[in-house]
Formats: structure tokens, sequence, C-alpha cells
């Protein structure tokens, strides 16, 4: 019986182990969008830290324990866009710091802030990832 437990406490913590890691090395967007402005975040798949794009690019690092996640935005480029691009680029930045929590549901990623707003993230595929690169390098 004991050597049950033992097993068992082993399998639960391990388990809880891989469930932080399951977004690493995959980028998502954001749904809660009308459609108009691509929203991306992404995870480094070997440290810490996470990264994005809305108009400028962001970066920060993150912290998880268990479902707990603290993301802390470290900088970000400074281009202009257009000004209603600006204001849910700010709107969005300064929600990233107050997220608590995240969770799968159906394949996506879901973190919740703080006020209990949620932000659900669906994987980028590999063909938007092509796109997106193939748009930013025409507008270069």
């Amino acid at each position: 019986m004991k050597k049950f437990l033992t097993l068992f406490a082993a399998v639960l913590a391990l388990s809880s182990c891989f469930k932080s890691d399951t977004f690493k090395g995959k980028e998502y967007k954001l749904l809660n969008t009308d459609g108009k402005i691509l929203i991306t975040l992404g995870f480094d798949k070997d440290e810490n830290r996470f990264f994005g794009s809305v108009v400028n690019r962001y970066f920060g690092t993150y912290t998880v324990d268990g479902d707990k996640i603290s993301l802390e935005t470290a900088g970000s480029t400074m281009m202009a866009g257009p000004e209603t691009e600006m204001m849910v680029e700010q709107q969005y930045l300064d929600v990233l710091p107050t997220v608590q929590t995240f969770a799968f549901d159906d394949g996506k990623l879901v973190l919740t802030t703080d006020k209990d707003e949620i932000l659900t993230f669906e994987e980028i595929t590999v063909e938007e990832k092509a796109e997106a690169v193939a748009e930013e390098e025409a507008a270069e």
C-alpha cells in the first residue's frame, strides 16, 4: 500500500509538471477580438519567456506554479500604428500582468485575470506562421 501511495504521489507530481509545459514552444492568437487586429502570444520552448505582437512586438518572463501563471512584460518595440490598434494594444498590454491562471479548454489556452476577465487563445498553425512571416517581409 505504501508503494502504491508513493507511486501515486509521484505520478501526480509529474503530471502537474507536464501541465505547466504544455504551452512551451507554441504561439497563439487571441480569439477575443473583432478579428480585425491580430494579437499573438508565444512561449519560448526552453526558457520561461513569452513574446507576441499587436502593432508592436512585446516580450517578458513568466512563472508557473500549478495552474497559476504570472506574466511580467519586460518591454516592447515602439512603432506607431493606427490609433484604434494602438489603443487595443495598450489595453491588452495593461491586462497581461493581471493574468493569474491558465487552463486548456478544447485545445485552446485560456488565461484568467484577477478580475475574472477571460483571454482565449488558439494555437497558430504552421500555415498562419508562414503567412505572417511573408507579410512582415513584404512590409519591410
